[in-house]
């Protein structure tokens, strides 16, 4: 899975288009909306322009203002069929929303929305319902903190550590996964229960190796 920087798109889609060219299927496209928002508000795009990763097809028009070009050809064709997964990050209603409802394969929703998510999913679902998608099409996935403890003793200062780097509002610490690898494990197969399908984890820098780590060692056993 490869996070792209949102860039003029007769780069990006020329720059997906050779990473297409990788042999497997582990290429996946992930587009934080919020990128795409900052740029409407610059007048770089506009509101009601569409994102063309969602149909590989043979041709492009770029969506930039300032870009001229026009059936910009985009070869080789992905090896992946019919194209590679698209991830959509965000939670705005007046543009992240709609695009996920017509282009993502999967919704990440981002540690500041982590709150809220019950009620953007029922958003999402009318959202598809009025372009006649099936909203169980779009996988669901969360972006959230972790913090790992080898025992409970440990705990307490694995949580404080979590808290300096995260302490902010923006970071949904109340639903961060902070606890023993047996602990952890027993969140994920809860939010399991709810349908997400997958998480992007956030760690501390210094103790990101350590973490994960951990969490290959003993994690993949617990969740079986």
């Amino acid at each position: 899975r490869l996070h792209l920087a949102l860039q003029p798109c007769m780069l990006l889609t020329h720059r997906h288009h050779i990473l297409l060219q990788l042999p497997g299927d582990g290429f996946e496209l992930v587009l934080l909306a919020a990128h795409r928002a900052r740029l409407v508000s610059q007048g770089s795009l506009t509101t009601g322009t569409a994102v063309p990763w969602a149909s590989l097809g043979l041709r492009t028009d770029p969506l930039w203002a300032d870009v001229t070009v026009r059936d910009l050809p985009n070869l080789p064709q992905p090896v992946q069929k019919p194209r590679p997964p698209i991830h959509i990050g965000g939670a705005g209603p007046r543009f992240t929303m709609p695009l996920v409802a017509r282009y993502a394969d999967v919704w990440n929703v981002p540690t500041y929305a982590l709150g809220e998510w019950a009620a953007l999913d029922a958003q999402l679902g009318e959202q598809c319902a009025a372009i006649g998608r099936d909203p169980g099409e779009i996988k669901r996935s969360h972006e959230a903190v972790i913090g790992l403890a080898e025992t409970e003793r440990g705990l307490p200062e694995v949580e404080a550590a979590v808290r300096k780097r995260y302490g902010g509002p923006g970071f949904g610490l109340e639903h961060a996964y902070i606890g023993t690898p047996e602990m952890v494990a027993a969140q994920i197969r809860a939010r399991e229960q709810q349908g997400i399908d997958s998480l992007i984890f956030m760690t501390n820098v210094k103790s990101a190796e350590a973490t994960m780590r951990l969490f290959a060692e003993q994690g993949h056993d617990l969740l079986g």
